[in-house]
């Protein structure tokens, strides 16, 4: 008897390539309602007092082990594009404001956060040396150091200090109303043949940009973004760093992340990743104080990152599961027409982690149960915090589209589908590749983007 051959429609060539390969490693499920854990040894609960979701452990570590999950999914495919490091240019505003949660909110989260007993040391920064004297000037003034360039465009300081997987903040205060401030990071100590990143904000233009710099030539990883200025100058940059994965905050309010086209559909990419270096600060034309810089080293046994996002259907059934990475921000899963909210399973990485979802009006879902979701795409937005020894609040977030379907018997049926060729039901296919026969079924690749019109290919 013949076997059977089958086709099965994908969205990237990645997946056929790791299928088998990649899995998801043992951690903490959090689920509405119940916390479980896929470790024996580790103690699990949901505060009745609270309705946030948090995981504990008794552990400040958990044993990692594979869980396989296979599928064909989507992989980021990214470009690049340059432009100066200095200068403002115009914001593009028609972005996803992914912030709205109010600013109490988020602290009553905070507070609720059990930190591990082992989460490592924080350093402090205080080694810094302008790389070049004529560009201005870097001095201790009481606990902060004061910056100073005005009219020497930019100046870049550096420390002996590295670091790979790591949490930098500082506190910034415009002394006057000019000039930008930044943070350095993974960098080669030298003002000649840059080679690191940089997140910055400038203090007339309230813009904050996040850039490459790769032999002395900058790209932008996100258009610049405007940040909501303060009464008195005072601010908070921060940075968390993991792998390929880089989030930008300001005040604790996610500026953007290398990748995510959600926040900014017109993510750029990075032309080249720099997996560690110096850090460093950098002042444009600016007199600019900063104080309290500081790291903290994030390990796989502490960190905010997940393992896995499990979208569940109340009402009727979620599609078939697709791939999830720690280190990709987007996430997509279909549901019926028949679906009129949600829940949400994440597997943490680590104990002692609070998960919050927020829908697109900035509702905030603490127990994770009952979002709601529209015909098309739903952006629900998942922060996982965890708090540093010394308090600083350490996110990682994530965009999870959840794709709810039309009724099942439009598709394929429009006035104007093809019949003969193939389409999506929704959204928009590129560059579409195969047929590749493979362990007897036929693969078809194409890069996909949840629209009706061009955007963002993954």
């Amino acid at each position: 008897m013949k076997s059977r051959n089958h086709l099965v429609y994908s969205y990237s060539v990645a997946a056929l390539v790791t299928a088998d390969l990649i899995g998801a490693g043992t951690g903490m499920r959090i689920q509405a309602d119940e916390v479980t854990s896929t470790n024996s040894e580790t103690t699990t609960q949901a505060s009745q007092n609270d309705s946030s979701v948090q995981v504990t452990n008794d552990s400040a570590s958990v044993v990692s082990g594979s869980e396989k999950q296979v599928a064909d999914t989507s992989v980021s495919e990214k470009t690049a594009d340059k432009e100066q490091v200095t200068g403002t240019s115009t914001t593009d505003t028609n972005i996803v404001d992914t912030n709205q949660a109010s600013a109490e909110t988020q602290q009553d989260i905070n507070k609720e956060i059990v930190t591990p007993e082992s989460n490592g040391e924080i350093h402090q920064i205080d080694d810094f040396q302008v790389a070049n004297p004529a560009t201005g000037t870097l001095t201790k003034e009481g606990n902060g150091l004061h910056a100073d360039s005005v009219d020497k465009g930019d100046s870049y300081a550096f420390s002996d200090q590295q670091g790979s997987d790591f949490v930098y903040t500082a506190d910034v205060k415009f002394n006057q109303n000019g000039g930008a401030a930044s943070l350095v990071f993974r960098a080669d100590k030298s003002d000649q043949n840059l080679d690191f990143y940089i997140v910055n904000m400038e203090a007339a233009s309230h813009i904050a940009k996040f850039w490459r710099m790769v032999n002395g030539q900058g790209y932008e990883l996100l258009a610049p973004k405007s940040y909501k200025p303060t009464e008195d100058g005072h601010y908070n940059l921060k940075v968390v760093a993991y792998g390929k994965n880089i989030e930008y905050y300001i005040n604790d309010k996610l500026i953007g992340s290398a990748g995510d086209y959600v926040v900014q559909k017109d993510d750029k990419g990075q032309p080249a990743y720099k997996r560690s270096g110096n850090f460093g600060l950098l002042t444009w034309n600016g007199d600019v104080t900063y104080s309290n810089v500081r790291y903290q080293e994030l390990t796989p046994d502490f960190n905010p990152f997940l393992k896995d996002i499990t979208v569940v259907s109340n009402e009727g059934q979620a599609e078939a599961k697709g791939q999830f990475f720690t280190g990709e921000t987007s996430y997509i899963q279909y549901v019926d027409n028949a679906t009129k909210t949600v829940n949400l399973e994440v597997l943490a990485n680590v104990p002692n982690v609070q998960v919050v979802a927020y829908d697109q009006e900035g509702n905030a879902y603490t127990d994770l149960k009952n979002i709601p979701v529209s015909v098309g795409a739903n952006y629900i937005t998942v922060v996982s915090t965890v708090l540093g020894t010394d308090g600083t609040p350490i996110q990682a977030s994530y965009h999870v589209n959840v794709h709810r379907r039309q009724k099942a018997e439009i598709y394929y049926h429009e006035p104007y589908r093809d019949q003969f060729h193939y389409s999506v039901k929704d959204g928009w296919s590129n560059d579409p590749n195969g047929l590749v026969y493979y362990n007897g079924t036929y693969h078809f690749f194409y890069q996909f983007y949840d629209d009706t019109s061009w955007g963002p290919m993954h």
